[in-house]
């Protein structure tokens, strides 16, 4: 009788151990265990826009001309650079040679799809897009010249880490711009083409995706959001 108190306080202590030897085994599944997005990633989806993109294969960044590019500082919603309406490039020099190229880099390593100038603190009128191969495209001065369709669809952005959101986007546009040498270009793109058009020109006049959705979800919402999709 006199050692009941004792093995009550033993059976609470390896109570207490079988717990936080299953909770600790449940997490280790659940970090193993791949989500929703690298699900889908896995079968060459694409569901992230303008900020990380989930998909199967990633390119290799290359350095041009010789020059070692460097990685800039991407600004995060909040900063006043990316609220701000951004000036025409005028000068096609080595300074915007550089700013592009580091825009390329940059962008390689956070594994987007898109960047502009003004989110590495640039105010000017210059952004990068992936184009339908996964490879960049520069835009000097980009206008949006025509657009056709609608598609609504997930995006999210790098200035924006770890939210997403619907928006709605036109299915075609056509953009002029000029390149790095400032030789006016037209191109076309459609789906998430298009989209990253869209999305990487609204920051050059100061605007973020999430002035365009409804509501934002965080990576555990979009886990939960991606499994409700797949029932």
């Amino acid at each position: 009788m006199k050692n009941r108190p004792l093995l009550s306080v033993c059976l609470m202590v390896l109570c207490i151990i079988a717990s936080m030897v299953v909770w600790g085994r449940e997490r280790f599944i659940k970090e193993l265990r791949p989500s929703p997005i690298e699900r889908y990633a896995a079968e060459g989806d694409n569901i992230t826009i303008c900020g990380k993109i989930y998909r199967q294969e990633q390119k290799e960044n290359q350095d041009e001309g010789g020059r070692n590019m460097s990685i800039r500082e991407i600004l995060k919603d909040g900063e006043p650079a990316l609220s701000k309406v951004c000036h025409p490039v005028t000068q096609f020099d080595q300074k915007l040679w550089d700013l592009l190229d580091d825009l390329k880099e940059t962008l390689a390593q956070a594994n987007g799809v898109g960047l502009a100038a003004p989110q590495v603190g640039i105010l000017r009128r210059a952004v990068i897009v992936m184009d339908e191969n996964f490879e960049p495209m520069e835009l000097v001065n980009p206008e949006i010249l025509a657009q056709e369709g609608e598609q609504n669809g997930l995006e999210g952005c790098l200035s924006v880490p770890g939210l997403w959101g619907y928006v709605t986007r036109p299915q075609w546009v056509k953009v002029k711009a000029q390149d790095r040498k400032g030789n006016w270009f037209e191109v076309e793109g459609q789906d998430l083409t298009a989209r990253c058009f869209c999305h990487e020109l609204s920051h050059l006049d100061g605007h973020l995706y999430t002035e365009l959705t409804d509501r934002l979800y965080d990576s555990d919402e979009l886990d939960e959001l991606m499994e409700e999709n797949e029932k």
